[in-house]
């Protein structure tokens, strides 16, 4: 007899072995139940495991991440974010580490350079401004850079570059200043040739107004050239690069030359003593007749060459240039420092007759006014306006009451400066570059992505360029 109970004789089937098979059947049935639960219950189990791992992966805190998410971190303004990342984002902290920030200021490419310097393209934490941060080394010529700032704080000007703040390091001197994204006079020069008579009268009368404000303002830039003239998207003229400038009344002396020998006055290289405001003053002469003709007008293949070439002060008009921007070239381009005209005569040339002249900005201080401050009982529009600007990014009275510093070297000083020139170029001469909407006075939104409006008529100079 097999195990299965089946008859040997015929295949039949019997009572006995068909209840055996039920049976077997049955219990087979329970195990398989059985299995089923278990491995349906292991699943749930693995689930729920799953669920909780993916919960603590959701709540555990990344390393990247730019704040801790929280009440707090929400509550926090744009300065306060902006000042507990740079202690805690690694993001940030990478960046300064690998030299691409400083400070408030992301850095990008390189947009200059210099013997001891560079100079990087920056955006603004707080206003997304772009910026030109130029970066000098400490250990070089500290005189130099010393006064370069000093002259720079002064100045406020739509056609001179406005310095923000400075962001010192161990070994560098960071200058956050205006950035003028439309390249520099050389350039456009070098590539189209020499410029018409209008576009040279326009260019030169915004050089003309910076050298008149700073010679009024006591300073002297002892590097004027094409290299050194930058202009805006709306070519509104911005002059910079105050590396060699210093401070100089009418008829006091200097006894250092600076600047590019091509464009430097005769006197320079006398070895002598020489006022600054008459070398500044041949500097633009030059510039002038380089902008009309497409060359300069004294030229050598070495420096000495050049030398003899400027002190013999012979030079060739093109016959294109007209008689009345000759006259100008030739009044300005004397040997003699006495001899040459000072700005005021130069403007009221018949050459640049009826040029409207940009207009300095008023004097402001470097932070804003704080109830209290005798120096700032009256505030303007403009000071009002980045006031309220700085105090919606965070910058509370509170806060400037008890800040560490309110010179050039604070980053509240150079948010504040950012806005307040913001606003002062909105109305103004670079208020043709905006054709978006006006917006009502009175809130800083209005310009705080760069918008602007109508308000105060722009400089006739940018809107005929």
């Amino acid at each position: 007899m097999y195990l299965n109970g089946s008859n040997v004789h015929g295949g039949g089937r019997s009572k006995n072995s068909t209840k055996g098979k039920l049976l077997w059947r049955g219990a087979q049935h329970k195990a398989t139940s059985r299995r089923v639960q278990a491995f349906q219950k292991g699943e749930q189990q693995d689930k729920m495991v799953a669920e909780q791992r993916g919960a603590d992966k959701e709540n555990r805190p990344r390393k990247s991440d730019v704040s801790p998410v929280g009440e707090e971190a929400k509550q926090r303004s744009v300065f306060e974010k902006a000042v507990y990342d740079l202690r805690h984002s690694e993001r940030v902290m990478d960046q300064l580490t690998l030299g691409c920030r400083v400070g408030l200021y992301e850095l990008r490419g390189e947009i200059g350079s210099g013997n001891f310097s560079q100079v990087r393209l920056g955006i603004h934490d707080l206003t997304n401004e772009r910026v030109a941060v130029k970066i000098l080394d400490k250990a070089h010529s500290q005189a130099l850079w010393a006064s370069e700032i000093s002259c720079m704080q002064k100045l406020a000007h739509p056609n001179v570059v406005r310095l923000y703040e400075v962001v010192e390091t161990f070994r560098r001197l960071h200058l956050v200043m205006e950035y003028a994204s439309g390249g520099e006079l050389f350039s456009l020069v070098s590539t189209r040739g020499r410029l018409s008579d209008l576009e040279s009268k326009l260019i030169f009368s915004q050089v003309l107004s910076a050298v008149k404000y700073m010679h009024d303002s006591d300073i002297v830039h002892r590097d004027l050239k094409a290299e050194n003239v930058f202009y805006t998207a709306s070519r509104c003229i911005k002059v910079g690069d105050f590396g060699f400038s210093t401070a100089c009344r009418r008829g006091q002396t200097l006894d250092t030359p600076c600047g590019s020998p091509a464009y430097a006055a005769p006197e320079l290289f006398a070895q002598k003593p020489y006022e600054g405001q008459p070398a500044d003053l041949w500097a633009l002469g030059v510039l002038l007749y380089f902008m009309v003709s497409g060359a300069l007008p004294f030229a050598g293949a070495n420096l000495q060459k050049l030398r003899r070439s400027i002190l013999r002060g012979g030079f060739a008009t093109p016959p294109h240039v007209s008689p009345p921007c000759r006259g100008v070239i030739t009044g300005i381009l004397r040997p003699g420092p006495a001899d040459r005209p000072a700005a005021e005569r130069i403007m009221a040339s018949d050459w640049l007759r009826g040029v409207e002249y940009t207009q300095p900005f008023p004097v402001s201080g470097l932070a804003p006014g704080l109830p209290g401050d005798a120096s700032h009982l009256v505030l303007s529009s403009d000071e009002t306006d980045a006031g309220e600007a700085l105090e919606e990014l965070g910058v509370t009275e509170h806060r400037l009451l008890h800040s560490s510093s309110q010179d050039l070297r604070s980053p509240i000083t150079g948010a504040y400066r950012i806005l307040l020139h913001r606003a002062q170029k909105r109305w103004r001469v670079e208020a043709v570059a905006y054709d978006g909407p006006a917006v009502p006075p009175g809130r800083w939104r209005r310009y705080a992505n760069g918008g602007g409006g109508g308000g105060q008529r722009p400089s006739v100079v940018c809107v005929v360029m």
